[in-house]
């Protein structure tokens, strides 16, 4: 039995077919499982040698692909807090193993050593990312600069200041990034 995206194999690569649609479901069971095809007229000693092979082949590595969780940072002149976010952000990114996560703060013009923080914090963990805006514009705006430099599959915004994203933040990103959706919080 096979179920996937045939077209994505190798031996498809210069096959010309008309695809309708963006087959994400199709490309979801091609890159989440682990599925062997078989040639209808491929001989019984041919097929004894290939379940020989996966019985002998010992272990077999999957690879699992977790879902991105963002977090939207807009950061002006936050110099005093930039290290305590920083901190506060790592452990909850630690905390949560089943999903991988990304900082992207906003630097929305600061006249202090935000920027230099930041950079720092992307230097010791790339997870940090750092958007820096040219010139000084409403919080709001700083959130929507962030979302156009997103990857996530989750996104969610967070105060400089607030003490982290909340259990129920954390419930909801976990519960969006269950689910084959993007969407903002």
């Amino acid at each position: 039995m096979f179920g996937g995206n045939l077209l994505q194999q190798p031996a498809y690569a210069d096959v010309q077919a008309r695809i309708v649609g963006d087959l994400a479901n199709a490309r979801h069971v091609t890159d989440s499982s682990f599925w062997i095809g078989v040639y209808p007229g491929i001989s019984e000693d041919m097929l004894d040698f290939t379940v020989e092979s996966i019985r002998e082949g010992g272990e077999v590595v999957v690879q699992v692909t977790k879902k991105l969780i963002s977090v939207i940072v807009p950061a002006y002149n936050e110099e005093d807090c930039i290290e305590e976010l920083v901190r506060r952000l790592a452990a909850v990114f630690d905390g949560n193993p089943d999903y991988d996560f990304e900082a992207v703060i906003v630097e929305n013009g600061s006249n202090d050593a935000t920027l230099d923080l930041l950079r720092a914090a992307n230097s010791a963990d790339p997870r940090f990312k750092v958007v820096r805006l040219s010139l000084q514009l409403p919080n709001g705006r700083g959130i929507t600069a962030g979302l156009d430099h997103i990857n996530g599959d989750a996104a969610v915004h967070h105060d400089c200041r607030s003490p982290g994203p909340s259990r129920v933040d954390i419930d909801v990103i976990t519960e969006v990034g269950r689910r084959d959706t993007r969407t903002c919080t």
